[in-house]
């Protein structure tokens, strides 16, 4: 079987920062005693927005949130069967330092505060396991929530790249363009 991605049914649409972290700025009046306190908020929401006006965009395929194909493309490392096939590849190819993962959360404008593993995690778009980079052109902060299911493609395409049913580009092209459709091609299948 080849596994090729597919255009997603609906154009993915451009997310801002200030969407995905559901910032509004507080118009309540305020008394006297609070008012100082009152505009930190929105002197830090107007910053984000100022950086997310630079930032990477997310894109959408429906509900999922997608990469900036432009700030994370996508880089392989590997394209050789052999090599990511061997036991415990990805474990002893993972280093990306934690100023990396910064760099990533500041590029799409994600405040270190939530790009903590709780609501995002800085993914790796194409997977180690499947030749990926820790290039940062490779890294993006996806929301967590979304995370599980990307993880169940990397493994399936894995194995099938492993047991030579489909390509190491093929999968790597897949995942890259578009992981949610790729994973929508998968779920009827396990």
């Amino acid at each position: 079987m080849e596994l090729t991605a597919r255009p997603a049914a609906e154009e993915p649409a451009v997310i801002t920062v200030g969407s995905m972290l559901g910032l509004q700025a507080n118009r309540q009046k305020t008394n006297r005693r609070n008012s100082k306190r009152a505009g930190v908020p929105l002197i830090l929401a107007a910053q984000v927005f100022a950086l997310a006006a630079d930032a990477a965009q997310y894109r959408r395929h429906g509900k999922v949130y997608l990469n900036d194909l432009n700030a994370t493309p996508g880089v392989a490392m590997t394209a050789t069967t052999a090599v990511i096939c061997a036991p415990d590849y990805a474990r002893r190819v993972r280093r990306v330092p934690l100023s990396v993962k910064r760099l990533v959360c500041a590029e799409y404008a994600i405040p270190v505060s939530r790009c903590n593993g709780r609501n995002f995690e800085i993914d790796h778009l194409i997977p180690l396991e499947l030749g990926g980079s820790n290039d940062i052109k490779n890294l993006w902060p996806q929301p967590l929530a979304e995370a599980r299911e990307k993880d169940e493609l990397e493994d399936w395409l894995h194995g099938q790249v492993c047991s030579g049913m489909v390509s190491i580009q093929d999968a790597q092209k897949a995942i890259a363009r578009d992981w949610f459709a790729a994973w929508t091609q998968i779920r009827p299948r396990r």
